[in-house]
């Protein structure tokens, strides 16, 4: 073995005492604003990415169901300081899928319903980069807006003309010059503390004719086999399409057109600006709904026992992958209990902001150190589900053996 390569055994505690008060705030529901819900789902100790000995980056994570309208949401929620340290190395851990074909299947979605006419001004929120409305038609006038600073000025200095504009700013706070014709925000209201503030916010910033095209995933088609599922720790609201409906008219919108992606979970609306409307739709069915979808969570977990307990007889384990997939397995598997609190571990990552430090004391490293490591007497779990097929191929193309090699998905299901 390569002298420079650290095997460690797990240790589960963070190194600081967790759950910072700072970093977290109990909420109303963010659809119709009661403060009665329950518990119905949640991980104790919950640790995103790395080791921080000093401030710990280990909290509580909780599903509430409102006792009124039933909508699911994430309570106690991320504060904003809570948010950027917990999420600080989360980049390279959002999944993986075809850039490229996903927006271009957005534009073509929105020209086939004239969405994209000449000349309109289109208002993209949470356009990070701002790489969307580079893609879109050079006739169309576009704003994009964000809150991190570091992605708009990127944005800017890519993109930035007289045509295409950026703003760095608070979705509930940000003015525009003058209206837009069309506003997208695909798969961002579900990552929102005030997802209701923000829709009211955009009705307000709309004309009589601006169109609203909104993409969140939805419980309903939730049932995918990742152990990572639809309770992603990412999400501050878990949509269902009652909730979509109920949230989009109390901010003023009428949807128009509900269509659901059948490749991946996105839930896509087409919303015209409306009267506010607080009189909302209570379907009690969405309870069964949740312990449905818990249901078939729970038998993903066995499913992944299965196929852990024909391997745990090794004393020494590389895990590809430092995101929170690595976190569920230690959350709810058993990979880490009995005779593996005795076994060794590295982890390798591609990001490199995790290479040279450690998760629950065990070290991350870049794929270079599989030189070091004699790759026919140890065993390598593919921590990850969008990139399960990737890095097999890698392994594979590195001389490891397909015997040595754990996958735990059969199937995959692109997000």
């Amino acid at each position: 073995m390569n002298n420079r390569i650290a095997w460690r055994k797990m240790e589960k505690k963070g190194g600081a005492v967790y759950g910072h008060p700072a970093f977290t705030y109990y909420r109303a529901c963010p659809i119709c604003n009661n403060i009665d819900s329950r518990p119905v789902w949640g991980l104790k100790q919950f640790q995103f990415f790395i080791d921080n000995a000093s401030l710990s980056k280990q909290i509580d994570i909780n599903v509430h169901q409102c006792n009124d309208c039933y909508a699911l949401y994430m309570n106690p929620n991320y504060t904003q300081l809570g948010f950027e340290h917990l999420f600080s190395l989360a980049s390279c851990s959002y999944g993986s899928f075809d850039f490229d074909f996903r927006v271009n299947e957005e534009i073509e979605w929105l020209k086939q319903r004239d969405l994209l006419k000449p000349n309109i001004h289109v208002l993209d929120v949470g356009c990070y980069k701002g790489d969307f409305l580079n893609y879109l038609p050079g006739y169309t006038r576009c704003t994009g807006v964000d809150i991190d600073k570091t992605a708009i000025d990127m944005a800017q200095s890519r993109y930035g003309s007289s045509r295409m504009n950026f703003i760095c700013a608070d979705f509930e706070s940000f003015q525009l010059t003058d209206f837009p014709d069309l506003i997208t925000m695909f798969h961002v209201l579900e990552h929102l503390p005030n997802p209701l503030n923000v829709l009211t916010k955009l009705r307000e910033l709309a004309d009589k004719n601006t169109q609203l095209v909104i993409e969140v995933p939805i419980i309903e088609n939730g049932f995918t086999n990742d152990i990572n599922g639809f309770f992603s720790v990412q999400h501050m609201t878990h949509f269902s399409r009652n909730s979509l409906r109920n949230i989009t008219q109390i901010a003023g919108w009428r949807i128009e057109e509900m269509f659901e992606q059948k490749d991946y979970n996105g839930c896509r609306v087409v919303c015209k600006p409306d009267i506010q409307n607080c009189d909302i739709t209570r379907n009690i069915n969405e309870i069964s709904l949740c312990y449905q979808y818990l249901s078939h969570w729970y038998q993903n977990i066995v499913n992944i026992e299965n196929v852990l307990k024909g391997h745990l007889d090794n004393n020494q384990w590389v895990i590809w992958g430092a995101g929170l997939h690595t976190e569920f397995i230690f959350q709810v598997s058993s990979f880490f209990l009995g005779a593996g609190n005795e076994r060794e571990y590295i982890i390798i990552d591609n990001d490199k902001g995790k290479q040279g430090k450690s998760w629950r004391s065990i070290n991350i490293y870049s794929p270079d150190a599989l030189r070091g490591i004699e790759l026919d007497k140890v065993k390598f779990l593919i921590s990850s589900y969008g990139s399960q097929t990737s890095i097999e191929d890698y392994l594979l193309q590195e001389g490891v053996p397909q015997e040595n090699i754990v996958k735990l998905y059969e199937q995959l299901r692109v997000y």
